[in-house]
């Protein structure tokens, strides 16, 4: 396993209007998550809505090393 802490990424998330692409900066890895920090004012799956430079876990598969749309 490589350790990409302190990597900037994107967190693609898939939605009803495509995916969206949110920047975070990864700060820590468990085996199938990434403890990142937000770049902006996010809403997660569930509901879960979180500020600019909050720290959450998000899935490995979720973390895009280079933007997926523009």
């Amino acid at each position: 396993m490589e350790n990409m802490t302190g990597e900037e990424a994107y967190l693609a998330l898939d939605g009803w209007v495509g995916i969206t692409c949110h920047p975070v900066k990864i700060i820590g890895e468990t085996p199938k998550k990434y403890r990142v920090i937000l770049g902006e004012d996010t809403r997660l799956p569930g509901g879960r809505e979180r500020k600019k430079g909050d720290t959450v876990l998000v899935p490995k598969d979720a973390i895009r090393f280079k933007k997926v749309l523009p």
